[in-house]
């Protein structure tokens, strides 16, 4: 086959692995955000509306987030607890 490439097995698992480091996160609704994190959703809601979590609507208007977002703002609201 003219033009392919040949990649060695240790090739192909390098190349997964960039492409599992670089493929942009996917996004989830507040309610499956919720569920994942053991947070009320109200709380969540709640959250992105006073702007603490950035919050995506896309196409159809219903609000959706990172959960590396929602994460991130939970642990800058950690109080006390050490490290």
């Amino acid at each position: 086959m003219r033009g392919a490439v040949a990649y060695a097995p240790h090739h192909l698992r390098l190349l997964r692995e960039m492409m599992e480091v670089h493929s942009p996160e996917k996004l989830v609704t507040l309610n499956v955000a919720a569920e994942k994190l053991g947070v009320h959703l109200w709380a969540l809601r709640r959250a992105v509306k006073a702007g603490i979590i950035p919050a995506y609507a896309p196409f159809n208007g219903r609000k959706l987030v990172r959960l590396s977002e929602v994460i991130a703002a939970i642990e800058a609201s950690k109080i006390g607890g050490g490290q």
